[in-house]
């Protein structure tokens, strides 16, 4: 039996990976704790300096980790800025899908009643912290360095399951239920891997990032907390854990089924129409 048929070295190598990356994960938890976790107050300027600290302080480790390991900003798929229509067409269109799904079994919205100055300063301040912080290091984290460390360890397929599984994992922090926790998880889990799929056959973390802050910004036009959206989902006499349940498992169907187009579709095919320069 050879080297590198040896299923006792695979076992080694997935072990090693799991080590690599409950460790890379831990880091990144204690950047973002200590970035964004001290606040001396809410106001908009603080909240843009924790932020472009946070995504300032992801990158820089994440160079130094690759350079480490020998790794370009290229090779995972951290690549120059650049914007074409179908990109636009996705992060608008996937996050849409998903809020007709679930208005559909919803049966309708309602207002929430916030003033207007209070929701326009919990808008800005819900698109610096989810959109832009979360959106942007989770991406360069998850979909860039760690997605090409392990595909350099195996290959293009256990990059998306590692990945997708630790991206799942990382949103049932501060779940309160088992349910919860469960439902979080496979609804991110498969989100994770309709990201991690545009990001291998687009060759670049862009279209996902788009994705995942216009997915983390329509929290604050239509979703489940009355104090920092607009409308809230109007389920009449459906608990809390059916909700979940409904709204997860739309995630988790149009995110499968989105992935399953990805798949069927060759990454030669598509020729994007520029809006802005590549810088």
């Amino acid at each position: 039996m050879t080297t590198e048929n040896n299923p006792n070295n695979n076992v080694r190598n997935y072990i090693k990976i799991v080590g690599i990356l409950i460790k890379e994960f831990i880091v990144f938890w204690l950047i973002g704790a200590l970035t964004t976790g001290i606040r001396f107050t809410d106001s908009i300027l603080e909240q843009a300096f924790h932020a472009a600290l946070f995504i300032f302080a992801i990158y820089t480790y994440i160079r130094w980790s690759m350079k480490k390991q020998g790794i370009t900003l290229e090779e995972c798929r951290i690549t120059k800025f650049r914007c074409s229509v179908p990109d636009i067409l996705r992060a608008i269109g996937i996050p849409l899908i998903i809020s007709i799904g679930i208005l559909i079994v919803a049966g309708g919205i309602r207002p929430t009643g916030i003033d207007l100055k209070d929701l326009a300063y919990l808008l800005l301040l819900g698109f610096i912290r989810s959109s832009v912080a979360s959106g942007v290091t989770e991406e360069l984290f998850f979909r860039g360095y760690l997605f090409k460390y392990i595909e350099r360890k195996s290959n293009w397929k256990t990059a998306i399951f590692f990945s997708s599984l630790l991206f799942g994992l990382a949103h049932i922090i501060g779940t309160t239920s088992f349910i919860q926790a469960l439902l979080t998880f496979f609804g991110t889990a498969s989100l994770g891997v309709l990201l991690a799929v545009m990001t291998y056959q687009h060759g670049t973390i862009w279209p996902s990032i788009f994705v995942h802050m216009v997915m983390n910004s329509k929290e604050r036009l239509i979703g489940f907390d009355k104090s920092s959206s607009l409308f809230v989902f109007d389920f009449i006499n459906i608990p809390v854990q059916t909700q979940l349940l409904i709204c997860w498992g739309i995630v988790f169907i149009i995110s499968t089924i989105t992935t399953l187009i990805y798949l069927r579709k060759s990454r030669k095919t598509e020729k994007p129409m520029y809006i802005f320069p590549q810088l």
